[in-house]
């Protein structure tokens, strides 16, 4: 006996799809208050432009385009314009919001059939392009994933020091996008979708645990990889996506684990300052894999074209690869190191010779009489190490601060290598080096937050 699955969503559920749909936008509504609160009027602006604009875009392609059946109240493009919003900053254009919905509607939905049938996420898809096409315009978004600064080269979590941080990251206090700042409320919208039954915990526990167990191995810290970027707003209502997720809960497992190496991985070493999003459509191309596990014997039934997804799989691998490296600011930069002499008169001017001892080096003056101190910073930023030194005087006072190499993402956390940034910080006692967001002095680089925390931190 041929066992066929027909087409999505496949609902373990007594409610309908549309019932289901409009559960998980109220789930969201919190979260996108909070945003509109926190980030003003505009907020509402992008929310209510991207959930118009791919209801209109849908029932365009639907009457129109394709030529289907009007299913604009089934609430499917309501929820992908509420999600597509929620990924995007406030800085993002109304127009840019049209050309995300889309590519997400018209492209990655109707295209392929309309609900049920989509390869991909649409609303991840939408956020993609506009990420990827409008980088300049991306300022306020934060970039995707926090690490821990690593002062003098040594690993050490100082949960006392980052525990505000922590309850920030939780609450919603943070930049980032319109509706991934407050897990708080985005995790009560999850246990809500959790009681009604419309989620399982399979691909968001997995996820998650899978972030946090690579995170300690590489010595990261797990609960800030966790609680930044967009994760919880993936892990709970993106990942879980019915038409793209797998169906059975081997599957899940699989898929929840792939998008948390994924993301890992992406923030660790990749460019994308959206990591979560590009974890989750790479995994949505295993789904048909992941699914037909689960029928040895009857798996030619599904009717899958394993070469139509490889390719597939290649395709959006190589636009993804293209896409950023045509519309990178410029090109990743790693510095060379300068020569040490030029670089100690640069972050000590007032010295006259130097003593290099074994964690720090000593600045004399003419009397050979020390004067300062140099020490050296070796800390996590966002897309790797960036190695740093700066000079103190007796009194602990900052007299300069430069950057030897980073690897952070072009046009964002690279900033940090800046006058108007490294000049902040001449002048302030070591404990005033604090981001103004934590009760600080410094200004962090826009968009950088996460760059620029961990030179201060590592300070």
């Amino acid at each position: 006996m041929a066992f066929i699955i027909s087409s999505s969503p496949h609902i373990n559920s007594k409610e309908t799809t549309s019932k289901i749909m409009f559960s998980v936008f109220f789930a969201l509504i919190p979260a996108g208050i909070w945003g509109i609160l926190k980030f003003g009027v505009y907020s509402a602006v992008v929310i209510f432009t991207s959930v118009l604009s791919c209801v209109l875009f849908e029932f365009i392609s639907q009457r129109y385009i394709f030529k289907t059946k009007i299913r604009i109240l089934d609430g499917s493009s309501i929820l992908i314009g509420l999600l597509m919003a929620y990924c995007l900053p406030t800085s993002v254009k109304i127009w840019q919001i049209f050309i995300g919905s889309f590519f997400a509607i018209v492209l990655a939905k109707e295209s392929f059939g309309g609900t049920g049938y989509n390869i991909f996420n649409p609303a991840l898809i939408g956020m993609a392009v506009i990420r990827i096409l409008f980088p300049a315009d991306m300022v306020g978004v934060q970039v995707d994933g926090i690490t821990q600064a690593t002062p003098l080269g040594i690993m050490k979590w100082n949960v006392d020091m980052q525990l505000a941080g922590f309850t920030d990251l939780f609450i919603g206090n943070i930049q980032g996008s319109i509706g991934e700042v407050s897990k708080l409320l985005l995790i009560l919208g999850a246990v809500y979708l959790f009681l009604k039954r419309i989620i399982s915990w399979h691909i968001p526990a997995m996820y998650i645990s899978t972030v946090f167990i690579l995170s300690a191995i590489f010595k990261q810290n797990p609960i800030s990889q966790i609680l930044s970027g967009g994760l919880i707003l993936g892990a709970f209502f993106m990942a879980t996506d019915y038409v793209t997720s797998p169906i059975f809960a081997r599957g899940k497992i699989i898929f929840g684990i792939g998008c948390g190496l994924l993301t890992f991985s992406l923030r660790k070493f990749g460019i994308f300052t959206e990591s979560v999003g590009y974890s989750i459509l790479i995994m949505n191309l295993s789904v048909p894999l992941l699914d037909g596990f689960n029928f040895k014997k009857d798996f030619m039934a599904m009717k899958i074209n394993i070469k139509k997804y490889v390719y597939i799989f290649f395709l959006v691998s190589g636009i993804l690869y293209i896409a950023t490296n045509l519309f990178s600011f410029k090109k990743i930069h790693i510095s060379k190191p300068p020569d040490k002499s030029i670089i100690f008169k640069e972050v000590l001017p007032m010295a006259a010779d130097f003593i290099e001892r074994e964690n720090y080096t000593e600045g004399l003056d003419e009397n050979k009489r020390i004067i300062g101190y140099i020490l050296i910073i070796k800390t996590e930023g966002y897309s790797g190490q960036i190695d740093a030194i700066f000079g103190v005087d007796n009194k602990f006072k900052i007299t300069g601060i430069k950057i030897i190499s980073q690897n952070e993402t072009p046009g964002v956390g690279s900033r940090i290598e800046e006058k108007d940034f490294l000049n902040q910080f001449t002048g302030k006692l070591t404990e005033e080096c604090v981001i103004k967001e934590d009760g600080g002095k410094i200004d962090a680089v826009t968009s950088a937050t996460i760059s620029s925390r961990a030179i201060t931190d590592a300070i």
